[in-house]
């Protein structure tokens, strides 16, 4: 029998390790055209079109995608080629229980007192790791009382019921901040949430400075709803909001009983200090930071338009993400973080629509032009810096030639003390002060 993955994207990379142990495919199957006929460099499988599916006897596949609606979408293809399927996401804790828990969660014991820093990222995103570092330098600096335990996303997902033997009523359960919040980040985002909550329901659990954000759409209605279900049924919970946007939703959503916060984004709590090589008057380089997912709102022709007037400003422009291209897991997370904002810090300009390269930006002393996003995270947060006069944002692209020119070149690196008062309001929160 022929045995295929359906979805050669992030959550076949995230759980290869038991898919390959437990399934062992012999190829992927994508939606996307631009992965047909190519290798896919972790898994090393071939991907082709699902069109060669039709007629193929004895295949057998597993469906190999996290969001729940594009998950529909496959089964009712699958059922239309009479062709059966797992779901990853229905296999895994059966899949994972002879698992051993990773070696930092070990020594967790019900007889400690602990802190557990839920759902941090084992993906590529950069802006993420700094925000898991700004959480547990704080942690560490604050809560010398507790033990700290940080479980990732996938360990999580993989773990959760073992976690679960050792935590007491007493523990406090944090889960990183962030902008996966509502209806965008189902995956790893939005329902390991509600699934954190449901599991956890009698205790102590505040959900870090995050942005929530639902789509204009039926599937937004519907998570919005399923949300609200699972988020005010619990007793005990504080949702921190990192911008005025996401806290006026909070609070229009959730019952009195839920406290509601509104407090920075937690990187903006990270002490960076000089990371980059160069010191003194900036080169005319520029960094080109700009999203390339479901969140972006500038066209291509935009972006071109960018670069153009970029270039006839004499600018040298490099273009960069705040995606790395691989996770090196969590004791590789320190030096990921560091290059990029070292990358950021040597140059003479950051233009981006991306939320952490415009913090990173402000982090480093970088003079930047930041455009929003889709969610309006950019904007919202962008309150918290907009008295830095070398991070400016731009409302639309034909104001950009403009800011180029008149952009504060007279910058410092960000003296994190104006955010004690936001860290020490934190501690009393988490301490249910």
């Amino acid at each position: 029998m022929a045995r295929f993955v359906f979805g050669m994207g992030i959550a076949l990379i995230n759980h290869w390790k038991i898919i390959k142990k437990n399934f062992n495919p012999d190829y992927g199957i994508d939606n996307d055209k631009s992965k047909w006929g190519k290798s896919e460099t972790y898994t090393n499988l071939t991907c082709i079109a699902p069109e060669k599916l039709y007629g193929q006897k004895d295949a057998e596949a597993l469906i190999t995608v996290g969001d729940p609606y594009i998950i529909e979408k496959i089964k009712k293809q699958l059922e239309d080629m009479h062709i059966p399927y797992k779901v990853l996401v229905q296999e895994i804790d059966k899949w994972t229980s002879g698992e051993k828990l990773p070696e930092h969660l070990r020594s967790m014991s019900d007889n400690e007192k602990k802190i557990l820093l839920f759902n941090t990222p084992e993906h590529d995103n950069i802006g993420d790791h700094l925000i898991t570092l700004a959480e547990l330098d704080f942690l560490k600096k604050y809560f010398k009382d507790y033990k700290i335990y940080e479980i990732t996303d996938i360990e999580y997902s993989w773990y959760h019921l073992k976690i679960k033997k050792n935590v007491t009523i007493n523990d406090i359960i944090l889960i990183t901040g962030g902008g996966f919040l509502g209806s965008l980040w189902l995956y790893n985002g939005e329902k390991n949430v509600r699934n954190i909550l449901k599991e956890y329901h009698h205790n102590k659990i505040v959900i870090l400075p995050q942005t929530i954000y639902f789509e204009e759409n039926d599937r937004g209605k519907k998570e919005l709803e399923e949300t609200k279900k699972i988020y005010n049924s619990h007793n005990n919970l504080t949702v921190c909001a990192r911008e005025k946007k996401s806290y006026e939703i909070l609070s229009q959503i959730l019952k009195p009983h839920i406290r509601v916060e509104l407090l920075p984004d937690m990187a903006l709590f990270y002490h960076v200090g000089r990371v980059g090589k160069k010191e003194g008057k900036r080169e005319k380089k520029a960094i080109l930071c700009l999203r390339n997912d479901k969140e972006k709102i500038l066209t291509s022709m935009e972006q071109k338009k960018i670069e153009q007037e970029l270039i006839l400003q004499n600018w040298e422009i490099q273009k960069t993400s705040m995606h790395s291209g691989e996770f090196l897991g969590i004791n590789g997370r320190k030096e990921q973080v560091y290059n990029k904002l070292a990358q950021i810090q040597d140059s003479g300009l950051v233009v981006t629509d991306t939320l952490h390269c415009m913090i990173s930006a402000a982090l480093t002393g970088t003079p930047c032009i930041a455009f929003n996003n889709l969610s309006g995270k950019v904007e919202n947060v962008y309150k918290w810096i907009e008295k830095m006069p070398y991070i400016q944002l731009c409302n639309e692209r034909t104001e950009f030639e403009d800011k180029v020119q008149a952009l504060d070149k007279k910058s410092e690196i960000c003296n994190n003390v104006r955010f004690k008062e936001y860290e020490e309001r934190l501690e009393k929160i988490i301490r249910g002060m």
